[in-house]
């Protein structure tokens, strides 16, 4: 598998600077950034990113979603049109920084056709030595061209949630073994997420119709029968969500890990570790620091949505990374922090 040269995105017209920082960053790393966007939204982003190539979509889901939001089925066209057939497909999430350029990576050892997935480490500010790991969302794919032309994401666009949870559903469901991306770490400055219940609990049945639809035989079976008013808050998400971030948790902890080339002996040695703990309550301590907001769920679903979190507090420094997981401290590349 070749090293994504480009980036796809789509990039939120004057927004904040933390989306600013991570598109400036990719470009000097060297990536050619491409951004979709509404015919309403892609000159501003052109005005503002003069270094990024802008397309066009033909639509936007301003009436479905109360946004110009670009599809994922339009984000991918797009995507084939521009990359060659033997170079894969990098889509990454507009606010999240790369520490490191991914082609540092041991991508010749990855089987091919696999989809590599990220996770992204929430931080108070790009300086921040420590942040906390955030295994319920993904925040960059790669995957080769063409690997998701055989099916539909419907209305999901990019920014509506569980997008990211259909993708790499959808990716197994076509053959292709999910590899997690162990370097470099992903890291995104925190911020309290603004969705309304209206709009996740029509984002879970969206989600979960894309996925009957494609045979995908996880979450509700009759999701695409039942009324958004039959079904209360805690079926939606234990039946429709936490079912399908299961077996997403469960592909990638049985998957191969992608390191930097100078670590190759320990490219075993760091799995995708998700979280038992599921049940776990948080602590009116933790609720006062701010892992509240740890999922954008998580405020309106607290008793509930706390269950898909993962405690584990990453520290992160450059010469040494290290975790800290249920109180054992496991170093990455044999460097004593």
């Amino acid at each position: 598998m070749k090293a994504p040269a480009r980036i796809f995105t789509s990039i939120v017209p004057h927004g904040p600077e933390r989306q600013s920082a991570a598109v400036e960053q990719w470009h000097a790393l060297g990536y050619e950034v491409h951004s979709v966007n509404s015919v309403s939204e892609a000159r501003r982003v052109d005005e503002q990113f003069p270094y990024v190539y802008v397309h066009e979509s033909p639509r936007d889901a301003m009436s479905i979603w109360g946004r110009a939001y670009a599809f994922v089925d339009d984000v991918l066209t797009i995507a084939e049109w521009v990359t060659n057939d033997d170079e894969p497909i990098c889509l990454v999430n507009s606010d999240i920084y790369l520490d490191g350029r991914l082609d540092d990576l041991e991508w010749a050892a990855i089987p091919h056709g696999s989809g590599v997935i990220g996770t992204r480490i929430n931080v108070s500010t790009l300086s921040s030595p420590f942040g906390l790991n955030y295994d319920v969302g993904f925040d960059l794919f790669v995957f080769p061209s063409g690997a998701l032309r055989q099916v539909s994401f419907g209305t999901l666009c990019l920014g509506v949630p569980f997008w990211d949870f259909a993708l790499p559903l959808l990716l197994a469901r076509m053959g292709h073994a999910l590899v997690y991306l162990g370097e470099p770490v992903l890291l995104h400055v925190w911020h309290a997420e603004r969705y309304s219940r209206k709009v996740l609990n029509l984002a879970a049945f969206e989600f979960t119709r894309v996925l009957k639809l494609n045979g995908v035989p996880v979450g509700l079976a009759s999701a695409t029968e039942v009324e958004t008013s039959d079904i209360s808050d805690e079926e939606l998400m234990l039946d429709l969500v936490l079912p399908s971030l299961r077996a997403i948790h469960s592909l990638l902890e049985s998957s191969d890990c992608l390191m930097s080339k100078d670590r190759k002996e320990t490219r075993r040695s760091l799995k995708f570790r998700a979280s038992d703990a599921y049940g776990i309550r948080v602590t009116d301590s933790e609720r006062a620091s701010g892992l509240d907001f740890y999922h954008p769920l998580y405020s309106l679903y607290p008793e509930l949505l706390w269950s898909l979190g993962n405690l584990m507090q990453t520290e992160l420094r450059r010469s040494a990374r290290a975790r800290v997981h249920k109180g054992t401290l496991t170093t990455l590349g044999g460097v004593q922090p």
